[in-house]
């Protein structure tokens, strides 16, 4: 869980800031992604196996998706930004879909 809250908090600290009045979603939703993190983690723990791994780098994945889609619209645009969103974004739900 740790590594998850230091990770959001990290993107969280960037993002905030260039929010304005979707503050409170923004740390919502942040909230849930840090869930899906953790219960991830906690199947992977749990039992060793390639659906749980497979679920666990899915969510690693998801995450990072995320965080690169939102500093692109809110922080700061850059040129791969679309490229490592989409890839990430695919990659994760495959491997979450792959896990169940």
């Amino acid at each position: 869980l740790i590594p998850g809250i230091i990770a959001i908090g990290i993107v969280l600290k960037f993002l905030l800031p260039h929010t304005g009045r979707i503050k409170i979603p923004v740390i919502v939703y942040a909230f849930v992604l840090l869930l899906l993190y953790w219960q991830s983690a906690g199947r992977l723990s749990a039992a060793f196996t390639h659906s749980a791994l497979s679920a666990f780098v899915g969510s690693i994945l998801f995450i990072f998706s995320d965080a690169t889609l939102v500093m692109d619209r809110f922080v700061k645009k850059f040129r791969s930004a679309r490229f490592l969103v989409l890839t990430t974004y695919f990659t994760s739900q495959l491997l979450i879909a792959y896990s169940i």
